[in-house]
């Protein structure tokens, strides 16, 4: 796979910044054309974030390198890396297809939960937070 087509990172890639973080091992357990579409897809939500800047070149496939970047930001592969890795968890997939159909709320029995209104966001905090410089009203390109 070319990274700088359809993904910042290649799976070798990926696997190095997953070293020693939580969810590593279920990681590598799915097989690589999983991984490959996680990322891929990744990549895809980060490319829709409303992003400061415009593409380094037109005929670019992928948002970044932004305007004034020679290569991607390691934050931005990161970034890419963590999304796929929240998109991998099973338990969060009903969960936005709720928010994805406007539901705030749900309730079963005793439990309920609030639905944030993060539609057209990241799953990942940790990616969101890596993000942060690069969207427009946020803080400073690093």
């Amino acid at each position: 796979m070319q990274t700088n087509e359809k993904s910042y990172v290649s799976l070798e890639e990926a696997q190095q910044i997953l070293v020693n973080q939580v969810g590593m091992d279920e990681w590598l357990a799915r097989p690589q054309t999983e991984r490959l579409r996680l990322l891929i897809t990744a990549a895809g939500r980060i490319d829709l974030l409303p992003l400061r800047g415009r593409p380094a070149q037109v005929a670019q496939t992928l948002a970044f390198p932004r305007a004034g970047q020679e290569q991607v930001p390691k934050a931005v592969k990161e970034a890419q890396v963590f999304e796929a890795l929240a998109l991998a968890d099973s338990s969060f997939a009903p969960r936005e297809r709720l928010e994805q159909q406007g539901v705030s709320a749900a309730a079963v029995a005793d439990a309920s939960e609030t639905y944030l209104g993060r539609r057209g966001r990241l799953i990942s905090r940790r990616a969101e937070q890596l993000m942060r410089p690069y969207l427009r009203g946020g803080a400073g390109i690093v």
